[in-house]
């Protein structure tokens, strides 16, 4: 986004288009918001006001129709940014004629003002070759994982087709206290088990097999109402989901928090990090039950970087 930006909002503030309002107020853009999408308004609009950036939904892009045979002059455009909803490949090469390639889609945890993935202009093209990405939802951002995963949550083989997992960092980090880990009783979706001791919190849970997750738990918070969000000193915890058993495999020190645990292969990694403290270190079992030990120190708690 760039200091010199029109943007145009036709949708909901509390969903995505609240990203570009708050990014738009932080460069100092212009800004016009619309209480309803209306295609001959919008079109309108853009070509008065020579809109750079519009933010809208693939059912809004009904507008492609309502161009034909008019004169618009939307020379203007640079950004059509769009998500939230599927969208059909031959809907998106009608934009790219009609605009250019000034798409950029995103999907994914917009309520977290953020997004798990992102397909850029670049990708955006009408050649043949594209057509499957254009059918896609992109990369992901940074500080997303997103893992396709079978009906027991486990990580299934590329090109195998399953469900889409996404873990953001920004997500899920404000529960101090009610959060409890519940999955649901295999193979029946409406059943389920509830794993949390009453007191405590679980906020992280990573797949370890069909029957074992590990979650990052600490101690409820029944103190804090409003303010800066308090510190939960968490600690890692096995469970079996089947026998219902579970045991402590992580020991932080006082004033420290394990979190992002992330199971590869036989190894479980997390960071462990100090209060108040933005870094902090990698920790490592070679097995749930194997002494863990430093792996790096000194990282940024950003997932991304376990995957290099």
């Amino acid at each position: 986004m760039q200091e010199d930006e029109k943007i145009l909002l036709t949708t909901p503030l509390p969903h995505a288009a609240g990203l570009y309002l708050y990014a738009g107020m932080v460069k100092g853009t212009q800004i016009y918001i619309k209480s309803k999408f209306d295609p001959e308004n919008v079109l309108e609009h853009i070509e008065k006001n020579k809109v750079t950036f519009l933010s809208t939904v693939p059912t809004t892009l009904y507008l492609f129709d309502f161009m034909e045979n008019k004169e618009f002059d939307v020379r203007s455009i640079r950004i059509i940014q769009y998500g939230t909803a599927p969208i059909a490949a031959n809907r998106l090469r009608q934009g790219l004629e009609m605009f250019g390639q000034v798409f950029l889609r995103i999907y994914g945890l917009t309520e977290t003002q953020s997004a798990a993935t992102w397909l850029k202009k670049a990708n955006h093209r009408a050649d043949e070759e594209y057509q499957k990405i254009l059918q896609c939802c992109g990369k992901s951002t940074i500080m997303s994982r997103i893992k396709i995963v079978d009906e027991y949550g486990v990580e299934v083989r590329r090109g195998i087709e399953g469900e889409i997992a996404m873990n953001k960092q920004m997500e899920g980090r404000f529960f101090v206290e009610n959060r409890k880990t519940k999955i649901a009783d295999m193979p029946s979706s409406i059943q389920q088990k509830e794993y949390t001791p009453e007191g405590f919190v679980d906020l992280d849970l990573e797949w370890i097999s069909p029957d074992k997750v590990v979650v990052a738990r600490a101690k409820e918070n029944k103190v804090w109402d409003e303010g800066p969000v308090p510190t939960m000193f968490t600690a890692l915890y096995e469970i079996n989901i089947r026998s219902e058993e579970q045991q402590q495999i992580s020991f932080p020190k006082k004033n420290e928090l394990d979190e992002d645990p992330q199971v590869v292969g036989t190894h479980l990694r997390w960071v462990r990090r100090k209060d108040k403290e933005y870094k902090g270190d990698v920790w490592v079992k070679d097995g749930l039950n194997d002494q863990e030990y430093i792996w790096l120190k000194n990282v940024e708690s950003a997932p991304v970087f376990f995957t290099q």
